[in-house]
């Protein structure tokens, strides 16, 4: 199967949205924050139909996977930072945001399914790749603002 088809079978699961629905719905999430969430999955979607849409031939297989790895690397940095506000809102409020706790979940899902996509080796390159990024702005902020130790962690 071409990579732009099983793009485009990701893109098209009604079980996206409709899982994302399921998990808001104990949250207590208001009508508006329901509706932007689903905006927020749908986007998701239309962006890799998109994709998948725009590439879709033979030749363009190596430049769609470059595309996927790309996304992929937006969705695991978006994570990222949805995970560490978490993580900030639970230790210093006892709980996180519920809109911001299924918002992540869904960028989790939709990073999972990206993940299928593409090979382990790749995959395991570019997360080491983003610890470092992330991991060197802890010096990049510490010769700005002095000695103290800066760390990038809620629990230190």
């Amino acid at each position: 199967m071409m990579l732009s088809h099983s793009v485009r079978a990701l893109a098209d699961d009604p079980q996206f949205v409709s899982s994302l629905v399921a998990l808001a719905e104990g949250m207590g999430l208001s009508p508006e924050e329901h509706a932007g969430l689903a905006q927020y999955a749908k986007r998701k979607q239309w962006a890799l139909i998109g994709l998948a849409g725009a590439l879709d031939d033979v030749e363009s297989e190596e430049d769609l996977y470059r595309c996927l790895a790309s996304a992929w690397l937006e969705h695991r940095f978006e994570w990222q930072r949805y995970n560490m506000v978490l993580n900030y809102q639970a230790v210093r409020n006892g709980a996180a945001n519920p809109l911001m706790l299924v918002t992540a979940g869904a960028c989790s899902n939709l990073l999972d399914r990206i993940e299928g996509l593409l090979d382990a080796g790749d995959r395991d390159r570019w997360a080491s790749f983003a610890v470092e990024l992330i991991s060197g702005a802890n010096a990049d902020l510490s010769s700005r603002w002095g000695d103290e130790a800066i760390s990038l962690s809620p629990l230190s």
